[in-house]
C-alpha cells in the first residue's frame, strides 16, 4: 500500500514538472521572439517610459496574448509586463508581419499607477 502512495506522489510531481517545463518553454519562446524583442527595445529606448517607470526598464516573464506566423506573414497581439525603479506597467502590442518584417500598429504603455496610456509609436 505504501508503495502505491509513493508512486502516485512521484507521478504527480512528474506531471507538474512536465507542465512547468511546457509553460516556461512557451514563455521563453514568446519572450525571445522578434516581435517581443522589438517591442521591448522600443520601450527601453523611450524617454517617456524611462521617466515614468525609472531606469532600467525590464520586461516580465508572463507575456499574454498570441503570435501567429506563416512564412513571411504573421500577426501578434500581446500584453507584456514591464517594470522599473519607480513603477510598473503593461505594454500592449498589435503588429503584423510581412516580407519586410514586423510593423507595429499599436505599441502603448499602460501605467499601473493611474492606468494612463502612453503611445510609444509617437516617440
Amino acid at each position: 500500500m505504501q508503495l502505491r502512495g509513493v508512486a502516485g506522489c512521484a507521478l504527480a510531481i512528474f506531471i507538474l514538472g512536465c507542465i512547468s517545463v511546457f509553460f516556461f518553454g512557451i514563455m521563453y519562446l514568446m519572450r525571445s521572439s522578434e516581435v517581443v524583442q522589438g517591442a521591448i527595445a522600443r520601450v527601453e529606448s523611450s524617454e517617456t517610459a524611462a521617466m515614468m517607470l525609472g531606469d532600467p526598464v525590464r520586461a516580465g516573464w508572463f507575456i499574454g496574448g498570441s503570435i501567429s506566423t506563416s512564412g513571411s506573414s504573421g500577426e501578434a497581439y500581446l500584453s507584456i509586463p514591464v517594470s522599473g525603479r519607480r513603477g510598473r506597467g503593461t505594454v500592449h502590442v498589435s503588429a503584423y508581419k510581412d516580407i519586410e518584417g514586423w510593423h507595429y500598429t499599436t505599441l502603448s504603455l499602460e501605467l499601473r499607477s493611474d492606468s494612463r496610456l502612453i503611445d510609444l509609436l509617437l516617440e
